[in-house]
């Protein structure tokens, strides 16, 4: 945590130094919100003392998998500005879930999203990977009238490769 921040500053000033301001901020490529609730305010932290974000339109976080997400962490990322979130199901296929590995249910996925909309995120993307094992196309066409069912705001469809 104290390189990333560390990091973090460094960017911050040789932004400064080429006057260049944010617009966009997306942290993801991952599931930041494997952090905990304190670590995941740090980071925040770090990037609002290190950058201009006066003209930030759109702050996004990958919440990522459902099972990381708790309402502590949402409370912290919206205490933040941060204004947009992907919480990633993969799937809305329960078996297809088993299959691949991951902690979470298609219960649980609609039980955080729902947490999401409560606390205030009016804008979550949900990820979907086309092409799992065990997968079928009507599991997928399922996963996809499921997210739009929910109301998400964008929709990732990635494909297994």
């Amino acid at each position: 945590m104290e390189k990333l921040c560390e990091e973090i500053e460094f960017t911050g000033k040789k932004a400064k130094e080429n006057n260049l301001v944010l617009t966009t901020v997306y942290w993801g490529g991952g599931t930041p919100t494997t952090l905990d609730a304190d670590q995941l305010d740090k980071v925040l932290t770090a990037i609002e003392d290190n950058f201009d974000l006066s003209q930030c339109q759109e702050y996004t976080v990958e919440a990522g998998r459902p099972d990381t997400i708790t309402q502590e962490k949402l409370e912290v990322l919206k205490r933040h500005g941060v204004n947009r979130i992907s919480i990633n199901p993969q799937t809305f296929n329960d078996d297809v879930l088993r299959e691949i590995g991951r902690k979470h249910t298609t219960e649980l996925t609609v039980e955080k999203y729902q947490l999401a909309r409560k606390l205030g995120f009016d804008s979550i993307n949900m990820d979907l990977i086309a092409g799992l094992p065990t997968d079928t196309f009507e599991s997928f066409r399922n996963s996809v009238d499921s997210a739009i069912a929910l109301g998400a705001e964008n929709i990732t469809v990635h494909t297994l490769a």
